[in-house]
């Protein structure tokens, strides 16, 4: 079993420190596919529903799949994450979950930041951002440090070509615009705005919830939860008007940038997607993409304006099965549930229901 240092100067079992973000990272791969699958069946079965879950469609990338990385720094510079429900900090197993270019960033970053030990006791976290070829670090301070900007740039210069640095909202150095292409669309996120962490298994969402959407031929779709535009900006390119709701004002930007540079028959409206009302928007499918805790009273509101079907994203279990509980007690139907494991290595897994209004 390979062994590493802690912060105390001790040695840790390696499958320990993965356990506190990788927490399936022991299993085979079949094995844990099915750890998945079965977490949404239990849920699901624990609000009275029957229904034969399939295992999630596997990530393109098993092994250093994520794209966004959230660290910290101990002491003495290097990097660190907290095991949940705990203060004791941890190294970070990156090299089993993040992408190589992040990796790579990473390694040179914790060089530099060793070397100005000072910077942690100012930054409380630090995200770094790839697409897929450069990294942008987002970093948050717990303290303001005039000496900060300056260290950023250098950091922005030791990750790599093309890096960028944000002191928060402030840009310190390059770019840290992030342009992915998602279904034939060039979509930009800024370095405040929410992105899937798995670049490859979120273009076999987005293709999975385009298709679905599209079959259903809809003449136009609201989009609750709905970011920067990733699910609905590749159906309004079908031609299907899109209005979406969004109540983060940097992801509102982005969605509106998106559309308007692609030319996109898209409505998008800052507000609170929990507190949308019934007879609010004029739409025959609704899409939701909610956060982990779920829908909550929006699944009711939209079910209560008749949409012919709604399609639901979710990336928890136990809320995914409360939203269907509310749509179904409104007449819909649960007619479809596919799994996408966006988190491999994890026990989280992406679902994709649809729920077709009954006769």
């Amino acid at each position: 079993m390979r062994r590493t240092t802690n912060r105390r100067g001790g040695q840790a079992p390696r499958s320990e420190q993965d356990a506190a973000v990788l927490d399936l990272a022991h299993l085979a791969p079949l094995d844990e596919l099915e750890c998945k699958r079965r977490r949404v069946e239990v849920a699901l079965r624990a609000r009275g529903f029957e229904v034969e879950v399939l295992p999630p469609r596997p990530s393109p990338r098993r092994e250093a799949a994520r794209a966004r990385v959230g660290l910290q720094l101990d002491a003495t510079g290097r990097w660190c994450m907290h095991q949940p429900g705990s203060h004791e900090p941890r190294r970070p197993p990156l090299d089993r979950m993040a992408r190589p270019e992040i990796q790579s960033a990473a390694a040179r970053a914790e060089r530099l930041l060793i070397a100005h030990p000072w910077a942690a006791a100012a930054v409380e976290r630090v995200e770094l951002r790839s697409d897929g070829r450069r990294v942008v670090a987002v970093v948050q301070v717990r303290r303001k440090d005039g000496r900060l900007a300056g260290l950023l740039r250098e950091l922005a210069s030791a990750m790599g070509p093309g890096a960028a640095c944000c002191l928060g909202k402030r840009v310190v150095a390059g770019d840290p615009r992030i342009m992915l292409p998602v279904a034939g669309l060039s979509l930009g996120f800024g370095p405040q705005t929410f992105y899937q962490v798995n670049l490859e298994a979120n273009l076999e969402l987005v293709d999975s919830v385009a298709a679905l959407v599209g079959s259903l031929g809809p003449s136009r779709v609201l989009d609750l939860f709905g970011g920067a535009g990733n699910l609905s900006l590749p159906i309004a390119a079908q031609g299907v008007p899109v209005e979406i709701v969004e109540s983060s004002a940097p992801a509102v930007a982005d969605a509106r940038e998106n559309a308007a540079r692609l030319g996109l028959p898209v409505q998008v409206n800052r507000g609170d997607a929990w507190g949308f009302e019934a007879g609010s928007a004029f739409f025959d499918l609704a899409l939701l993409d909610p956060p982990r805790r779920g829908a909550g009273p929006a699944m009711a509101e939209v079910c209560a304006t008749r949409p012919r079907a709604v399609v639901l994203v979710a990336c928890h279990p136990p809320a995914l099965a409360r939203d269907v509980q509310v749509a179904v007690r409104a007449g819909y139907q649960l007619a479809s549930l596919e799994l996408h494991d966006l988190f491999p290595l994890t026990s989280h897994v992406e679902s994709l229901a649809l729920l077709l209004r009954g006769s």
